[in-house]
Parts: structure tokens; C-alpha cells; sequence
């Protein structure tokens, strides 16, 4: 956890005044702004590879908040009474504890809050190894047929064979005991698994009406099962019967030590055909790795889907699919990555949302960089799943979620001073985000603000000179662990603007939190939101004489150059990728 000033900027409890309000922009727009300040927090998940003591059971928690103890707490304990006045609400907490040394020395621990998992401890590999998957989902529809270019023979599928071979060589050297998979799509989805054994190969296609809706999901499972390994009866059209049957595939699958030989074999074998079922094909792989976090999907494509779930066909039925297939994948800690061919279109406006909540990655290359690309995303290890993130501030301070500073900047722009006094009722000292799958590049931000007191309050209320902040960092380990990481740091405060804005302990966590939000309301199609965020960067730029690093006034330019009407499926491929990719930059973005 790190602040983005050495000091918060401490504005009074009588709220935003119109000194909060950027003048500059309500000459040029007509339209009142909330100027942009410091008051940020970044949460950098690296820290969950660092080892440290780790505490064994549930901490001692404040009963109002909910804050942990922490080394800070010390400060706040009467030991004759066994009271705990906890630092962040100030409610008294009896303690049950024999003596001081039962509270945390550091500011920095580690609670284990479940062990690891019997069947894993019995394993002599690492749960990530054994436990969880990685998959090549490959697009063999005709148009991967066509040619890279003229002066070159090779099409887009066999720049992805040769990129998918390769890798796999790399693999068998590398991660020798990783269980790795394949399965195709055209017309039809085709389950190849290891390929050790082609009697556990499965392929899936609409060939038959559809079963009655009346009968249950287990016996339309049965009705289409044929002798030869082949589901039927529109099965690429039913959501649940395709991760139904992707979880009732044996998982037994051999570490590419032992399959790298037939697995290259199927790859250099695959020829093109028909259509393309993207959507069943994710879907049903997403059911075989239901229980299975840690687990990698990485999907190459050169067009949208238009076969079964997910078809472009079906509009808005597409966007609410790729949005549920999407939170399902994350709740079950998978990631998938797509990668796309420069020159076509995949609509990632949809399929992008499926990498970016799985925290998956997005990429568009040229055939020639295929294989880089793979490399690339196996390099970022995934070190957490089912992780979240709780920060817990001063009861005189509140965290901006993104709703209420969405609302928060229109009723600044209307003036609507009515509004601006409810959202005071909704303003709370936490916030959880839910970031489910976590790798060391993974950083958020959050924003605070200064509660808005009566005149009774202020009575009573201290003055802002240092408060406690802290994040409690919830996440299960790579060998089925679940702990806690939780994370205390006092901030100072002053109420002189210039000195919060120019005494700064990173930039780069200002540059990467507009970044992250700005880019955050476009892919929500809240582009009036977004160009708000730009109008208070460019005010913050032009008052503190900076200038804003190349990368994120690119990300700027883009965004000013849409519609404030624009949906973020409506955005071009490359416009997505730029977009999401403004969503996971972090502070070594702006290095």
C-alpha cells in the first residue's frame, strides 16, 4: 500500500466549497468540475509472492468496522481495562488477550485463514502444477485458411500451429509436469484433451432439433450422447448443458512431459472447416476447468463468433453471454487470454470482456509475433485467485467507488446542490473491490475524500492531522490456501493543496489511477463520465505546470475522440485493446 502524496489534502468538513471547483473549466465548458486531487491509495498485489510471518487462525477485529489489529493498534490499547479504542471508528473493543505481544508487531501481516487442502498436501507437486491447467482453444474455421500475405504461403492457422508447437517445446522444458490441453472450433466444437488417448476425444455439434424444455438438464444431456463420442441436438445453443458436459469430462490429463509428442502431432494435423463457435467452445472448456483455479485458457481467433452462444447474430443476447460466461470464469479462478490477428475482426468488444474480468490479456499481433505473444502471457504467472481487496479509513474520511463519483461529477456539472448533500448519506469509511484473479503486475487505486460534518460534529470531530489506513488483502493461494494479507500505514495531512500536489511520493500512481478510471467508464459506455476524468487531469496538468506522460495522453486522445454516445462494443478491435490495456496499467506504466 502506498500513498500518492507524502501528505492527504485536507479540505474541511464543510465539504467540496467552490474552491474545489475548477474554474478554468467552467470558463471554457460552461460547466462546473470537482478539481482532481491526490488523495489516492495504490494497492500493489506483488506483495502476496513475498514471504512473511503468517499467523495461523481469524485476527482480532474491531466490531464496528471491522478493522484489524494491527502494530498501530498498540498505541491504542488500555491495557488495565483490556479496552481497544480502535484507531479508525473509535469504538471501544473489549479484549480477550493475556498480554500486548498477542497483537501484531508490524504493519505488515499475514493471517492463514484455511490450510491447504488434504488431497493437496498428499501430493509430492505444487497444486498449480497438478491441480490446474493450461488450454490452446484454437478457431480452425475457414477464414484461418486465408494467406498472411502474398509473398508468403503459410496461412493464419498454420502461424498458429507453428506458434502453439513451439511453445509446447518450450513447455516440455520448462513446465515438464503441466497438464496441457486442446480443443478446436468451426462449425463445431471438437475436445481433443491431451490427445493420449482419441477415446476420450468429444465433439460437439448441432445436428438434431431441439430436446423438450420441459425435460430435465441430466436426461437432455443423455438424449444427445452418441456411440461415437458426438453431442448433438443444438447442444451449442444451451449454456448450461455445455459446462454441464465440459465438467463431467475425465481431468486426468498427462503432464506435457509425457503428451508433448501426440499433442504436436493433433496441432500439426488440424485443417480448416466451416464456421466459428467461439462461444461454445469457451463456454464448454470453461465447465471442464470449473474446478480448477489457476487455470489458463488461451484462446486465438480471427473472427467473431456466429455459431451457437455468443453468436454476433443475437445482439444483445451476445453482450449479456459474454458478461455471465465471463463472471463465471472468474468465480472459478480461471484466466483466459485471447489473442486476435491484426487486419480482422473479432468483436472483442464482447469477447474482450471475458479477459479483462478474468484478468486475462488482450492482444492483437501480427502472425510473425504469435509466438512471442504466447510466451508473453505464460511469463505472467498467476499468483492468486478469488482475491479482494478491503480498504478501512478514518471515520472522518470516505472512499469514492465508481457510482458515487460518477454521480458525484454530474451533480457537480448541473450544480445540483440537492444531490451533492444525499450522496453525503451513501459516503462510507470502506470499500471492497472484487478483484478475483491476481498476478504480480495486478495494481488498484482508491480514492478518498473528506466527510461533510453539521456544526455538532465538528464540535467533537479531531483535526486531520495523521489517520490510519488500511487494506485487507483476502486471497487463495496457488495450493488451495486461503489467507489474508492485511497492510496499516498512517497518513499525514495539510490543508494547503499546492503542498499535497507537489510533494509526491509517485506520480506515476496519479497517471495509472486516471488510467484505470477513465478507461474503466468507457468500457461501461459512461463516456460522459470518462471525459469528465479528462477535463479534471487536463485542469490538474495546466495548475501544477506537469506534463502528462505520452502513453496516457495517447489513452486521452482516444477517449476525447469518441461519442459521448458510444458503446464500448461499438469500438473497433484495436480501440478495445487500447482501452483495456489503459485498465491494467500500473505504476511501471508511466516509469
Amino acid at each position: 500500500m502506498e500513498f500518492c502524496s507524502k501528505y492527504g489534502y485536507d479540505y474541511g468538513y464543510d465539504g467540496s466549497s467552490s474552491e474545489e471547483l475548477d474554474s478554468e473549466s467552467e470558463k471554457t465548458s460552461g460547466k462546473k468540475i470537482r478539481k482532481a486531487d491526490t488523495n489516492i491509495v495504490s494497492v500493489s498485489f506483488d506483495r502476496l509472492v513475498s514471504t512473511n510471518q503468517m499467523f495461523a487462525g481469524e485476527p482480532i477485529k474491531c466490531t464496528n468496522c471491522e478493522a484489524i489489529m494491527n502494530q498501530i493498534s498498540r498505541h491504542h490499547v488500555d491495557s488495565g481495562k483490556k479496552i481497544w479504542n480502535c484507531e479508525f471508528c473509535l469504538e471501544p473493543n473489549p479484549l480477550n488477550i493475556l498480554d500486548l505481544n498477542q497483537i501484531p508487531d508490524d504493519t505488515d501481516t499475514n493471517f492463514l485463514i484455511e490450510s491447504v487442502p488434504q488431497s493437496n498436501k498428499n501430493s509430492t507437486k505444487k497444486f498449480h502444477e497438478n491441480q490446474s491447467f493450461l488450454f490452446y482453444c484454437i478457431d480452425i474455421s475457414a477464414s484461418m485458411d486465408t494467406e498472411i500475405s502474398e509473398s508468403c504461403q503459410l496461412s493464419r492457422l498454420d502461424a498458429v500451429k507453428n506458434a502453439c508447437i513451439e511453445n509446447l517445446t518450450n513447455l516440455k522444458s520448462t513446465q515438464a509436469s503441466k497438464p496441457i490441453g486442446l480443443v478446436t472450433f468451426s462449425s463445431r466444437v471438437r475436445f481433443i484433451g491431451d490427445n493420449l488417448n482419441s477415446q476420450k476425444h468429444l465433439t460437439l455439434e448441432n445436428t438434431m432439433p431441439k430436446a423438450s424444455r420441459s425435460s430435465s438438464l441430466l436426461s437432455r444431456i443423455k438424449s444427445v450422447l452418441s456411440s461415437n463420442g458426438t453431442e448433438t441436438a443444438n447442444i451449442l445453443d444451451d449454456r448450461e448443458k455445455l459446462i454441464e458436459l465440459g465438467r463431467r469430462q475425465d481431468k486426468n490429463l498427462r503432464p506435457i512431459l509425457e503428451s508433448h509428442r501426440f499433442l504436436t502431432a493433433k496441432i500439426e494435423s488440424l485443417e480448416t472447416e466451416g464456421a466459428t463457435a467461439l462461444g461454445p467452445a469457451l463456454t464448454f472448456l470453461i465447465g471442464f476447468l470449473d474446478n480448477s483455479p489457476g487455470s489458463q485458457i488461451i484462446l486465438c481467433t480471427d473472427g467473431a463468433a456466429n455459431v451457437g452462444v455468443g453468436s454476433i447474430k443475437r445482439n444483445e443476447r451476445a453482450e449479456a453471454f459474454y458478461e455471465q460466461i465471463a463472471d463465471y470464469a472468474k468465480s472459478r479462478g480461471i484466466v483466459v487470454n485471447v489473442i486476435t490477428m491484426k487486419g480482422t475482426d473479432c468483436k472483442l468488444g464482447l469477447l474482450g470482456k471475458v479477459a479483462d474480468r478474468t484478468n486475462g490479456s488482450v492482444n492483437i499481433v501480427k502472425p510473425s509475433e504469435l509466438s512471442q505473444e504466447l510466451h508473453t502471457i505464460l511469463q505472467n504467472r498467476l499468483i492468486a485467485t478469488h482475491a479482494s481487496a478491503k480498504l478501512i479509513v478514518s471515520k472522518y474520511l470516505y472512499i469514492r467507488d465508481d457510482i458515487l463519483e460518477e454521480t458525484e461529477m454530474e451533480a457537480y456539472e448541473k450544480n445540483d446542490c440537492e444531490t451533492l448533500k444525499n450522496l453525503e448519506k451513501n459516503r462510507k469509511s470502506f470499500l471492497v473491490k472484487d478483484i478475483g484473479n491476481v498476478n504480480v503486475e495486478t495494481e488498484i487505486n482508491f480514492e478518498y475524500g473528506i466527510k461533510t460534518l453539521d456544526e455538532k460534529e465538528r464540535k467533537s470531530a479531531k483535526e486531520l492531522e495523521k489517520l490510519p489506513f488500511q487494506v485487507q488483502i483476502s486471497y487463495t493461494l496457488p495450493n488451495g490456501a486461503r489467507a489474508l494479507r492485511v497492510l496499516t500505514k498512517c497518513q499525514e495531512f495539510t490543508s494547503d493543496r499546492h503542498k499535497a500536489e507537489n510533494q509526491l511520493n509517485s506520480k506515476e500512481i496519479l497517471w495509472s489511477s486516471f488510467s484505470q478510471k477513465m478507461s474503466t467508464y468507457v468500457a461501461r459506455s459512461s463516456l460522459n463520465s470518462a471525459k469528465r476524468s479528462m477535463k479534471q487531469l487536463r485542469a490538474y496538468e495546466k495548475r501544477n505546470q506537469v506534463r502528462i506522460p505520452k502513453s496516457l495522453d495517447s489513452h486521452i486522445k482516444l477517449f476525447s475522440g469518441l461519442s459521448s454516445s458510444t458503446r464500448a462494443e461499438q469500438l473497433s478491435d484495436e480501440q478495445i485493446k487500447n482501452v483495456l490495456k489503459a485498465k491494467r496499467s500500473n505504476r511501471a506504466s508511466y516509469l
